[in-house]
């Protein structure tokens, strides 16, 4: 992810201290002179000051006050030079910079969100996407204005209902800028405006931004850039239309390889997120990505290809990884301390999403025979049981019960996860004629071709139990 700067930009760090006007700290003042609305001496026989210091001087202030150079309206000034056509280039970059400036205050951003310019009236937003494929410095405080004003729910709202997005500008400027900070902040752009939305997700991908993200990805290298990219990638894949799209432009090679890049990579809290494992959450957005993947209709090919690309040790990697994360766990499954079954077990968010991730991929995995005998080989199982039994996630605790339903059906396993202590209602599945749970029927039912033929037997042909003096029902399919 980009991090915002919270210093002056090398040009301006000085200028402060030099600036010798006997009103640069008159915060009132420099914005009427930035709107065009006043003159400011420097000093006894100075210049006046000009637009651009005032912007200078104003960005000096905001960087330790943004509420209140907001409060004395930069915003309108900051427009007002932006929209007017007789102020120059280097007028329109410093105003610009400064309205970069105040919107990384998440309190402005409303505010910010709703000014119109006093020029054309048109709002913020609309202003500054003029900029987004301006080839100088311009381009990167816009990027990084629009991504601010689309990250949070309250001001996404406001600015979509003001512009349709400019998709090809900004894709381009994913395809072409060489700036990795600009290209990570159309990624996030994209990826704050479409969330919740399918209908711009498949947009996304119907204007060629599949295509365009695929390139990036496999382009950049740097953390950012891949941690954006693929946190976008995985919300693209939430519908059906883009993960096709994705496979066929070879998406799982690509992923995989990235992950084995980046799977020993030590996690560090990003710290404009203390909620965020930086590289634990690019990992956990690849395997996101291949569990979305996983879900399209070209069942027996995709899980042929996870197979030999060896999505099996990425997801077994995602799995340990998460659950050595969970309080009490000492990383290899096993609680160092006895808990009840009952007690639910909190997790961080970027590990759910991990753990979500690594069992679905597991569950699809586990429908092929060889794939269960590395899947059990590989320590799975004490895990699975673990999150099975404890998981607070609806979605955790589905996925790993559901890939030890298949993995329990596997000739010479049943032993094992009974000794493994796997819950009964799980391994009895190995044990016909009790019934099959009705949520792994109704799963198995979805996608009958990739089913494990076993299961499918039992479904379809349950056996009954023996009726004890008349009394008792068939057991149910």
């Amino acid at each position: 992810m980009a991090v915002a700067s919270t210093s002056e930009p090398a040009g301006e760090v000085l200028y402060y201290p030099q600036n010798n006007s006997e009103s640069k700290n008159d915060i009132p003042s420099l914005v009427a002179v930035l709107g065009g609305l006043g003159v400011l001496n420097k000093g006894a026989g100075g210049q006046p000051t000009t637009k651009t210091e005032a912007a200078f001087l104003l960005r000096h202030h905001a960087l330790k006050s943004a509420k209140e150079i907001c409060a004395a309206g930069a915003v309108s000034s900051c427009l007002f030079v932006l929209d007017n056509k007789e102020c120059g280039q280097i007028e329109r970059t410093s105003a610009i910079g400064l309205l970069h400036t105040l919107c990384k205050d998440e309190a402005n951003r409303e505010a910010i969100a709703v000014w119109r310019s006093p020029v054309t009236q048109n709002y913020t937003a609309r202003v500054v996407c003029k900029f987004l494929s301006s080839t100088d410095d311009c381009q990167a405080s816009a990027m990084g204005i629009l991504r601010l004003l689309l990250e949070k729910t309250a001001t996404r709202k406001t600015v979509l209902s003001q512009i349709e997005l400019p998709w090809r500008v900004v894709l381009r400027a994913i395809d072409d800028t060489p700036s990795d900070i600009i290209v990570a902040d159309a990624m996030m752009a994209m990826r704050f405006a479409t969330a919740g939305n399918d209908d711009l997700k498949i947009h996304f991908g119907k204007v060629g931004g599949i295509k365009v993200l695929v390139s990036a990805i496999r382009r950049w290298k740097t953390d950012n850039v891949v941690e954006a990219a693929t946190g976008l990638f995985y919300r693209l894949l939430e519908v059906e239309a883009n993960r096709i799209l994705s496979y066929q432009n070879g998406v799982i090679p690509m992923l995989t390889r990235l992950y084995k890049t980046r799977g020993n990579r030590p996690d560090t809290v990003d710290p404009n997120h203390p909620q965020k494992m930086f590289f634990a959450q690019t990992r956990a957005y690849i395997v996101g990505c291949l569990w979305w993947i996983f879900q399209i209709p070209n069942v027996d090919e995709v899980l042929k290809e996870m197979t030999d690309q060896d999505v099996v040790t990425i997801a077994m990697e995602g799995l340990k990884e998460g659950v050595a994360s969970l309080a009490g766990d000492d990383g290899g499954g096993k609680k160092k301390k006895k808990k009840k079954k009952s007690a639910k077990v909190k997790v961080h968010p970027t590990m759910e999403l991990l753990m979500k991730a690594s069992t679905g991929c597991l569950r699809h995995l586990a429908c092929s025979d060889p794939n269960k005998v590395r899947i059990v080989a590989s320590g799975a199982v004490p895990m699975l049981t673990q999150l099975a039994e404890t998981s607070t996630i609806t979605k955790i605790r589905a996925n790993a019960k559901y890939t030890l339903c298949l993995l329990c059906i596997l000739n010479g396993c049943y032993d094992y996860m009974v000794a493994s202590g796997v819950p009964p209602t799980i391994v009895s599945l190995a044990q016909a004629p009790i019934p099959i749970l009705p949520s792994v029927k109704a799963e198995v039912l979805k996608a009958p071709q990739s089913a494990d033929p076993e299961l499918l037997e039992q479904i379809f042909n349950p056996k009954k139990e023996p009726q004890e003096d008349g009394e008792g029902k068939p057991a149910e399919g």
